[in-house]
């Protein structure tokens, strides 16, 4: 279960089939789920590892209060915090919440690469004004000042660069588009057989397979 400031991280690797499902009986009651989806590229040495799955729940993420800003570092380290989660390579991943504003500055020590994505509110980010939905590219090696406005949610993600480019395809990432092209056979075949070796079947949802998009 994935409750309010719990956090699930799957790592994919050479490949790995879920699923995931609200309970009948929270569908009977009815609900409003508000989460924030975040797919993170792997180093290519560590894109074909085991896959993996860690659930940490909100109690075991840490946080943080600077200036007027409720801080918790879901990934990575910052402002002296280190988050539970394991990762291949340096990464930066904090959520932020401001109920009456808040200000503060993102130093360029946090990541070699940092990124601004707001849920909701508005912020301004050495000046140029952000809205929510829009995710704001900081520039490498700067400090940068930011303002959030009352009842601002948002994120501050990036971390070390990574070489080369990733192509994606559906839900299957790679370096390489061979990787993808025999992803894509496998997944089919695996859907036909009910499950093979690289993609099998999720113990009590076998039925639930979603093909490849046109097929």
């Amino acid at each position: 279960m994935i409750r309010p400031g719990a956090m699930n991280w799957m790592t994919a690797g050479h490949g790995i089939v879920h699923s995931e499902h609200t309970p009948d009986e929270l569908r009977a009651q009815g609900q409003r789920l508000h989460g924030l989806q975040t797919w993170v590229a792997l180093p290519d040495e560590d894109e074909d590892c085991a896959p993996s799955f860690e659930h940490h729940a909100a109690d075991s993420l840490p946080e943080i209060e600077i200036a007027g800003a409720h801080i918790r570092v879901l990934a990575g380290e910052a402002w002296g915090k280190a988050s539970p989660v394991r990762f291949p390579s340096p990464i930066l991943y904090v959520a932020l919440e401001s109920e009456g504003g808040a200000e503060l500055t993102l130093s360029s020590h946090l990541a070699e690469e940092r990124a601004l994505y707001l849920v909701s509110g508005s912020a301004d980010v050495a000046g140029e004004f952000v809205d929510a939905g829009v995710m704001l590219i900081l520039e490498d090696g700067v400090d940068v000042p930011i303002k959030l406005g009352a009842g601002t949610t948002g994120v501050i993600c990036g971390g070390a660069k990574l070489p080369g480019k990733k192509r994606i395809e559906w839900n299957l990432v790679s370096s390489s588009q061979e990787k993808i092209d025999q992803a894509k056979t496998d997944w089919s075949e695996a859907l036909q057989a009910g499950g093979n070796a690289r993609f099998p079947d999720v113990p009590g949802d076998e039925n639930a397979w979603i093909p490849l998009p046109g097929k």
